[in-house]
């Protein structure tokens, strides 16, 4: 069998993973903790708990999977606190934006180091039919990473630290699907 080897851009594939688009907490799961759990509640709040996740993937017939779903939530997330802080960062003195400029750039560093060292877990609690598999909290995986990392690259608009990121994780997610396959 002959392998074909293709390259794409950056940009190129974060388009192609980008038109591809759950995360249900367990009663019990404990609050996220680390620099990226502002960013993890707030994805949380957005996305779940819902009552019978099931119904929800009936309304479509090819849904995202929940936790590519849950991926897009908390890098759309992530941007939207980085948009406040920049807007934030623009009305104050040169000194004082810069300043949260700084901290822009360690919060999207940090929660990129959390993704890819497995710091941020996504739990799928099993709730009826759906989802199918397990309910063991596994970190972010490939397909996840490249998820994410197609919505920072897609946002690089806001902070050109985020396009940067975005192909840190793109890279690290077909890196990894690579060593799977």
């Amino acid at each position: 069998m002959t392998h074909t080897h293709f390259q794409l851009s950056p940009a190129s594939l974060a388009t192609l993973v980008s038109g591809f688009g759950g995360f249900f907490p367990g009663p019990d799961d404990a609050e996220p903790s680390g620099p990226s759990a502002p960013i993890i509640r707030r994805a949380l709040e957005r996305f779940g708990p819902q009552p019978e996740p099931w119904l929800w993937a009936a309304l479509n017939p090819q849904p995202l999977p929940p936790r590519s779903a849950f991926a897009v939530v908390l890098a759309r997330t992530l941007t939207e606190q980085v948009e406040s802080l920049q807007m934030v960062a623009q009305a104050l003195p040169a000194e004082s934006g810069e300043s949260i400029r700084a901290y822009v750039r360690t919060l999207i560093s940090r929660f990129i180091d959390d993704c890819g060292n497995g710091v941020i877990v996504i739990h799928l609690p099993k709730h009826g039919p759906w989802p199918p598999g397990d309910d063991e909290p596994k970190p972010i995986g490939p397909g996840e990473l490249l998820m994410i990392g197609a919505q920072l690259t897609r946002a690089a608009r806001l902070h050109p630290a985020l396009e940067a990121a975005g192909e840190t994780l793109m890279a690290l997610g077909l890196e990894r699907l690579s060593v799977q396959g």
